[in-house]
């Protein structure tokens, strides 16, 4: 039923999700509201735009740290740049979490096209 000046908005999304098994495939931005954060043990987040994303780390890093669960982070980069400057920005993102005195308890692995970074790949691309 439509009427004039009513837009009635759309219903709320539900998803169902067992956190044991599955990995939660989700927009960085739209993780900073997803209700499960504690539970999740697979993580994938989509980084549509690097410079935003990373200017965001240090929220999304408090966000990602309530994750107790986390055993496995995938970070997906849509929008990387040349191999080197792409290899700069994700790995001072990668010596933030790992080279410290407490390192984070989960894998995280970075992928844009064909280049990969995790922590044991780190030297170079």
């Amino acid at each position: 039923m439509d009427v004039a000046g009513f837009n009635p908005s759309p219903a709320p999304a539900f998803y169902w999700v067992r956190f044991t098994l599955d990995e939660v495939y989700i927009h960085y931005c739209d993780f900073l509201y997803f209700s499960g954060t504690s539970l999740v043990r697979r993580l994938a987040l989509v980084v549509d735009g690097r410079d935003s994303f990373l200017d965001r780390r240090h929220s999304m890093g408090a966000i990602i740290s309530k994750s107790t669960a986390l055993r496995k982070l995938t970070i997906i980069d849509c929008d990387g740049d040349e191999a080197d400057s792409w290899y700069t920005g994700w790995s001072n993102f990668m010596e933030s979490r790992y080279y410290r005195c407490d390192p984070v308890p989960y894998h995280t692995t970075i992928v844009f096209d064909d280049l990969v970074l995790t922590p044991e790949k780190h030297g170079g691309v």
